[in-house]
């Protein structure tokens, strides 16, 4: 059997491996994750609201219409939170490349973590119909465009879910081979 820190890794968005980090101070805990993957993999949890010092519990957020980007704003006051939470999400990007991350499994409908699964809205709060990744999914889709990525509802579908865990093998495979 491997050794713990021999096994590749994965993220985790942190809400979904039970840490209550969520703008209601609640968590999304999803078992199934760590049931299915902690014997084969060393998960990692990120959080980058929590992670770039936003408050827990915090004032809800949404994606908006921007002119040329989507704009992440608190939803009763629309304070910009993006240049704020774009700033440590290069820090997770960074961490990510350093571990050797092989794989992200992301919280979907999440204004950083959701993988085009995320409401965009119109600056009056109506929900546009169009649907992005939310700020750190983008980021990892932009930078990482090779990396496995996942969210908790595709998790549940056994195929998907296997397709998925022999991506982040493959990727794990190709990461190591280039640095040797």
């Amino acid at each position: 059997m491997k050794t713990k820190n021999k096994l590749p890794r994965l993220g985790v968005s942190a809400c979904l491996l039970g840490h209550r980090v969520r703008y209601d101070g609640k968590d999304k805990a999803f078992p199934q994750i760590a049931r299915e993957l902690e014997n084969s993999f060393e998960l990692i949890a990120y959080c980058p609201e929590h992670g770039a010092g936003l408050p827990v519990p915090r004032p809800p957020m949404q994606l908006y219409i921007g002119e040329t980007r989507p704009l992440l704003l608190v939803v009763q006051d629309k304070t910009d939170l993006g240049a704020l939470l774009s700033e440590y999400i290069a820090h997770i990007i960074a961490d990510i490349k350093a571990r050797d991350i092989c794989g992200v499994i992301l919280k979907s409908k999440s204004p950083s973590c959701g993988l085009r699964t995320t409401p965009l809205y119109d600056l009056d709060d109506t929900a546009s119909g169009e649907y992005i990744s939310g700020l750190f999914a983008q980021a990892l889709l932009d930078e990482l465009p090779d990396m496995p990525l996942i969210d908790e509802n595709d998790f549940l579908k056994e195929e998907l879910r296997k397709d998925y865990i022999q991506r982040c093998l493959d990727y794990h495979r190709h990461i190591n081979r280039e640095m040797n």
